[in-house]
């Protein structure tokens, strides 16, 4: 529960998060000072307190990574009544190991939603197979794959504009900023259009981005110490940042949710169509209210994520309504008393890499190997009792149970 004022941002860390939005930032804290021109002592307690908030995450690309995310969109049969019947059901979903997302949404009633990260060279006619014949799942409502394999993350311009009195602004309120975004004619920068798809170097880089994915620590030394959970040293995480994935997977700090978590009750997923949909989904994700995936093709697709309000739903159905795009599907998740959450993220699958062969597992082969070497990497890179919940994997999970 947020105090009253409590998540409120002073001036001075809505500066600092729009700069480490804006230089992607991941380095000394003496040269973040420098960049800032603030005092080193000031800016290390500003900045502890914006990972204490957690809003901030550090994003990669699959697609370069040599993975494609496929989006599932299927209907339970029923809802479940706990957490732990819903776990039960992720559980037994097939291919675990190569699972990014599972959540059951509030509209349309029954909604789940599954999205998958697997090899490129890799096929989901498998993993589609085995779910067509879920006993959770419904058949007679059928079973939707969606391929989405570039990344829009929510990074802001103008981060400052959009708030008052250190609150952001509802998406109603901040109708006119929005547009103004929305008029910028200017080409989809993205790094995913220009890089070469390439499996990581090594077991380390992986363990490295499924690590800042969940926990973004703004300066390599925090990763190790106190309040990081990585047992080696800041000199092989910067090596290994720097030489092998910086210029490679990295897309830069980007916005998870919105900083002020009363501003916020809805999630609104809306699935586009059409020759618009890239460049909207681009440009709305320079706004601290959405985040994209999108797939290019004889008809673009994207799938958009709002973080909103109940009342901003007019606003975006309106913006919606304005380009030449097809509405394919609305899903809602509201944020209510009485409502039960059901949700399971996950970062980048560290037991899902070969080491040996450095190169991702096949489908199958994770399967089987995965359980087998999740253990030993835990103990050998991270610290356990430090390590985030979405990188543990799911039979550890229940094992310390």
């Amino acid at each position: 529960m947020v105090k009253k004022g409590s998540a409120r941002l002073g001036s001075e860390m809505i500066t600092i998060v729009q700069y480490l939005i804006d230089t992607a930032y991941f380095d000394e804290m003496k040269n973040l000072a420098l960049g800032i021109g603030k005092h080193y002592v000031a800016l290390d307690m500003v900045v502890r307190r914006i990972i204490e908030r957690d809003f901030l995450g550090m994003g990669f690309s699959p697609y370069l990574m040599n993975l494609d995310r496929y989006t599932i969109i299927a209907t339970l049969k029923e809802i479940p009544k706990s957490g732990e019947e819903f776990w039960r059901i992720v559980s037994s979903l097939p291919y675990n190991v190569w699972l990014r997302y599972v959540g059951i949404q509030h509209i349309p009633k029954k909604t789940f939603i599954i999205t998958y990260l697997i090899p490129a060279r890799g096929s989901i006619d498998s993993v589609m197979s085995i779910l067509e014949k879920h006993p959770a799942l419904d058949p007679k409502k059928g079973i939707e794959v969606y391929r989405f394999r570039h990344t829009f993350y929510t990074k802001p311009r103008r981060f400052s504009s959009y708030f008052n009195k250190g609150v952001l602004m509802t998406m109603s309120s901040a109708k006119n900023l929005i547009a103004k975004e929305l008029e910028v004619r200017e080409p989809v920068e993205s790094t995913e259009f220009v890089r070469r798809r390439k499996d990581p170097i090594d077991l380390l880089d992986v363990i490295i981005m499924s690590y800042l994915e969940a926990k973004y620590l703004v300066t390599p030394v925090w990763t190790y110490r106190k309040i990081g959970a990585l047992k080696f040293h800041e000199e092989v995480l910067e090596k290994h940042f720097k030489r092998h994935i910086k210029d490679r997977y990295y897309l830069g700090v980007y916005l998870k949710r919105p900083p002020n978590p009363e501003i916020v009750n809805t999630v609104l997923t809306a699935i586009i169509s059409g020759r618009d949909a890239i460049g909207l989904a681009y440009r709305l994700s320079r706004t601290p209210y959405a985040a994209a995936f999108c797939d290019s093709g004889k008809r673009n697709k994207c799938f958009l994520q709002f973080f909103c309000r109940e009342e901003d739903l007019a606003v975006i159905t309106e913006i919606l309504n304005t380009y030449n795009i097809d509405i394919e599907k609305y899903i809602f998740t509201f944020r209510r008393t009485g409502s039960p959450s059901f949700h399971d993220r996950r970062t980048l699958s560290f037991a899902a890499y070969d080491e040996s062969s450095k190169r991702w597992f096949g489908l199958d082969e994770a399967v089987e190997m995965a359980p087998r070497i999740a253990p030993s990497i835990i103990k050998k890179y991270f610290k356990p009792e430090r390590i985030p919940r979405e990188l543990i994997p799911p039979w550890i999970r229940e094992e310390s149970k």
